[in-house]
């Protein structure tokens, strides 16, 4: 587990949030993992079946001035610690904490030239866009495919023809009924 303080006067908490997601994604395929994105902080090794996690953000906003963004990163570099997570060790190349550490964080610097850029890598690297999702909010949940990131970092859900922009809820990945491809 690691923490970064980000300077948020430039940038949202939500892009901050997303330009991190990129570069531990970066860095675990650069391990040799085939790593995405699951919208909105999840990073996760590409399977068959559901992706499993393997690194966690959470950020916290501390107000200014200056505003702040402190942001949590916890990878499963060398043990797995839920069912559903993936050790990345055994899916790349891992020869330290520290060495994958110093790799995420010349991520960072190098992320931080281009928003739209950065928008687009996150787009390209997200295993959520184009599948079928159920979105659980505190007094809703829905269902629908996820069509879209837009600029803000928000999910663009489209529920049989209407549009439903996601900034907050769990979204989990549905699985194809059986014998349907």
């Amino acid at each position: 587990m690691v923490s970064f303080v980000l300077d948020c006067r430039s940038v949202a908490a939500a892009e901050a949030m997303g330009v991190v997601s990129v570069a531990v994604c970066d860095a675990a395929i650069d391990a040799g993992a085939d790593a995405g994105v699951k919208w909105p902080n999840d990073v996760v090794l590409r399977t068959p079946s559901q992706p499993r996690k393997i690194a966690g953000i959470l950020a916290e906003l501390h107000a200014g001035p200056p505003t702040r963004l402190v942001v949590g990163v916890g990878v499963n570099l060398f043990s797995t610690p839920t069912p559903n997570g993936a050790c990345l060790a055994d899916h790349g190349e891992i020869t330290s904490a520290d060495e994958f550490l110093s790799n995420v964080i010349i991520k960072l610097a190098s992320l931080n030239d281009s928003s739209e850029a950065t928008l687009e890598r996150y787009r390209q690297r997200s295993v959520t866009l184009s599948t079928d999702v159920r979105v659980e909010q505190p007094h809703r949940s829905f269902h629908g495919t996820a069509i879209d990131i837009d600029g803000e970092y928000r999910l663009v859900v489209d529920r049989h023809g209407q549009t439903e922009v996601v900034d907050v809820g769990d979204v989990i990945h549905l699985r194809p009924a059986s014998g349907v491809s």
